[in-house]
């Protein structure tokens, strides 16, 4: 306290990899994991799909579209876009092809987390990276992950707040 420096135990731990926090919004949010609090609700879809298959995706009532991009990177999209793409086609148009990431929309960035991480590992991936959203997933079998859920921003704030 003296120097202004950390004690032994909170330097050694730190070496270790492990962070010590002690406050209030750090307790709160490694004691909450991201499956309680992610968003469910989401359709996985191609980057380019027809109006149709656009129409069926929508029925669901999905409130985000989890984009497969050719490359290998996945992009979301609030489905409430889509809608409103598909509402303003002309009604003569027929089953045009529609290009998720050139329709008019919010796009956000992914990045993976695991099923079983805290709210604290998602908060420190988003301040890492600079991210608006994670794409919640768990290895199911060596190579292939599987999709629980959206875990946003907004949502990590909303779950430790009042």
């Amino acid at each position: 306290v003296l120097f202004g420096k950390d004690s032994l135990f909170l330097t050694m731990l730190r070496a270790s990899g492990i962070h010590y926090a002690a406050n209030p919004v750090s307790q709160a949010l490694r004691r909450i994991g991201v499956a309680g609090v992610m968003d469910r609700s989401f359709a996985r879809v191609a980057a380019t799909l027809s109006a149709g298959r656009a129409r069926r995706v929508l029925a669901g009532g999905p409130h985000y579209l989890l984009i497969d991009l050719p490359e290998g990177r996945q992009m979301l999209m609030p489905a409430v876009d889509l809608a409103r793409h598909l509402k303003a086609l002309p009604a003569d148009d027929g089953e045009p092809a529609i290009d998720l990431t050139a329709i008019p929309a919010v796009r956000l960035e992914l990045a993976p987390i695991e099923l079983q991480a805290s709210l604290q590992e998602a908060w420190a991936v988003f301040d890492a990276q600079g991210l608006e959203a994670l794409v919640v997933h768990r290895m199911t079998a060596p190579g292939i992950h599987h999709v629980y859920g959206i875990l946003t921003r907004d949502a990590v704030e909303r779950a430790y707040r009042p």
